[in-house]
């Protein structure tokens, strides 16, 4: 839930409301009262707040602080506020939102303000209720990824929250749309915020109506997802069936690794748009909408947008599917059972088909378990095959040694098993490299007449395998490094000569491989491509000392991430942290920040002693 800290004078009031509707804030700051007063009032909701904002739309609200007035005003608010919440006790760990600008054009006078915020913060709206993305895009891009491109302006490098979003259901007004259309367009506008431009997360403004509006004339009024008296919109309606849809309260939910689905989508119009996912309980959920003109803004009415029938070629079959119409309910339209491609009839809403059950193997079918080699160590593939005019046959070597002759792959891909195949050896501590290579590749034209080789997934000594989720779809071979014994050691790198030393602290998250990153001061790369070692949360952090002359004043270090990588969830994500910045053995205000994917952070440093510019 998002709130103006300055306008609450009851805390306690906010904190039992949260309490009682179970949910975390989002407080975001504003500049008719002291920053330290709202920092106060944070501070006793510390245990609730998930984020801290900077003052919001500040193009149309404006901002006085410490005796400047618009966009330096801003920019000093936003630094204060950020250097305040990192040096708390309560919120050093909450993340800080980008200020919000409410016109496009504000951002160059704001200029780079990316030191100061952890989240770009986009406000997507859309003129003439046009649907997200739809008709209108701008310089190439969906409105929706537009408006996330043009945060990141002064937030750089940075992932995105959407602080506001949303549809005005006042029809008479020329920018609002009908109650049942604003219910399919916020439904839609989520959808495409996480999986079209990627942001983080998306607050719907807002949760009531300001108020009674007959007429549906007034456009500020109508933004809610209740009435003003409490009843429930469509819009809040579609929104609890969606989120019931796709909610995951399994033990495993937050820990879980997702199993790819490989499915095709027969008729889906240009329009179309589709989602996948998965519970920690197996099934997979897709949504399918079609992003179709569902408002007619010359007649002011709902367009008449006929369902289109899409056909599902699943890759396996499942033992119970079910269609759900999101504007209707929580309850199955269709139960199917036993299938592997049937037609669906998608609308310009969400529809959520759930994939579950057992899938049937192949009759005659045995998954393979295979034990080569010998020794205290132990490394586990699991393994399946297309098998188009016979098995397909692979290799699987360690440290450049093969270890047993050519093995033959029997289960399934899409069967709900695999072949687990066990390689033992004493490779002791330290870095190791598995080969798997695939020996028979054929290929008749067609996806369904085609010989692959898949490893589904790899352990070490029981722990999981990064990378280690691969196919092979021509004969080759795929190597994917693992750890045996401790932890990697943190690498301590020095570039440069000159009495003057920036010291970066230096993490990452190495999905897949390590995060490569380059160093530059003052516009001037400082040695080359360097290799982040060291995983954040191990406690430990590489140590890279830059030297140079460069003399009285401020500086400027720039460091460029480029080579991103993410999997689509937390726990397959590649990406840079900077822990702490030093120069010359003084602390570096603004020096922690994370790199979420590929592009450059710059701040400025000073001679110790001075202050930070």
């Amino acid at each position: 839930m998002r709130e103006l800290v300055q306008w609450d004078d009851d805390p306690a009031r906010l904190r039992a409301l949260a309490e009682a509707a179970g949910v975390k804030l989002n407080l975001f700051i504003g500049a008719d009262t002291t920053l330290a007063s709202q920092i106060e009032k944070i501070e006793g909701l510390a245990d609730l707040v998930s984020a801290v904002e900077g003052p919001n739309e500040v193009r149309w609200w404006g901002v006085r602080h410490e005796g400047l007035t618009g966009a330096a005003a801003a920019r000093e608010l936003q630094r204060d506020l950020y250097q305040a919440v990192k040096a708390s006790p309560l919120l050093h760990d909450k993340p800080v939102i980008q200020l919000s600008t409410g016109e496009a054009d504000y951002y160059a006078e704001l200029g780079d303000l990316t030191t100061w915020a952890d989240y770009a913060n986009p406000h997507t709206y859309f003129p003439s209720g046009a649907p997200a993305p739809g008709s209108d895009a701008w310089g190439g891009l969906p409105h929706v990824l537009h408006r996330v491109v043009e945060a990141q302006q002064i937030t750089q490098g940075k992932p995105a929250i959407a602080t506001e979003a949303g549809y005005s259901s006042a029809p008479l007004h020329p920018q609002g749309v009908s109650p049942e259309v604003q219910a399919k367009y916020n439904q839609r506008l989520l959808l495409e915020s996480w999986e079209t431009a990627g942001v983080k997360r998306t607050f719907l403004y807002e949760l009531f109506d300001q108020g009674p509006d007959p007429s549906g004339s007034s456009y500020e009024l109508n933004f809610g997802q209740f009435f003003a008296d409490g009843r429930p919109k469509p819009a809040a309606e579609a929104l609890h069936n969606l989120t019931t849809l796709l909610r995951d309260d399994g033990p495993a939910a937050a820990t879980f690794t997702p199993v790819a689905l490989d499915y095709r989508l027969l008729g889906l119009p240009e329009t179309g748009e589709d989602m996948l996912l998965q519970r920690s309980d197996g099934a997979y959920l897709l949504v399918l909408w079609n992003d179709a003109q569902s408002w007619d803004d010359a007649a002011n009415r709902m367009s008449d947008v006929p369902a289109v029938p899409v056909t599902i070629d699943l890759s396996r079959t499942f033992g119970t599917v079910r269609v759900y119409d999101t504007l209707v309910g929580t309850t199955a339209a269709k139960t199917y059972t036993g299938i592997e491609d049937f037609t669906v009839l998608v609308p310009d809403h969400a529809i959520v088909i759930e994939l579950s059950g057992t899938a049937v193997p192949e009759a005659g079918r045995t998954p393979a378990a295979i034990t080569l080699g010998d020794g205290g160590d132990e490394l586990v593939l699991r393994v399946t095959q297309d098998a188009w005019q016979g098995d397909a046959q692979y290799t699987i070597a360690v440290n450049g040694v093969q270890i047993g002759g050519t093995l033959t792959a029997a289960a399934l891909r899409g069967s709900g098993v695999s072949d687990s195949v066990t390689v033992r050896g004493d490779w002791g501590p330290g870095a190791h490299e598995a080969t798997i290579t695939f020996l028979n590749d054929r290929w008749g034209g067609t996806p369904d007449t085609d010989r692959n080789l898949y490893v589904e997934g790899i352990s070490y000594n029981a722990a999981v395998v990064e990378g280690g989720e691969f196919g092979l779809w021509s004969n080759g071979k795929v190597s994917t490094g693992f750890m045996s014994g401790p932890a990697r050691e943190p690498a301590v790198i020095t570039l440069g000569d000159g009495g003057d030393a920036l010291v970066l602290r230096v993490t990452q998250d190495a999905w897949q491989g390590d995060a490569q990153y380059t160093i530059a001061v003052n516009g001037v790369q400082i040695g080359g491509t360097l290799t982040a070692a060291a995983l954040r949360g191990s406690g430990v952090s590489d140590s890279v000392t830059v030297r140079g002359h460069w003399g009285p004043g401020a500086h400027e270090a720039t460091i460029t991430f480029l080579n991103d990588r993410w999997g689509g969830t937390p726990d397959t994500d590649r990406n840079l942290y900077v822990e702490g910045v030093s120069y010359n053995t003084a602390v570096v205000e603004g020096g922690e920040f994370a790199l979420w994917s590929n592009g450059r952070v710059s701040i400025s440093t000073a001679q110790a002693g001075i202050d930070l510019l």
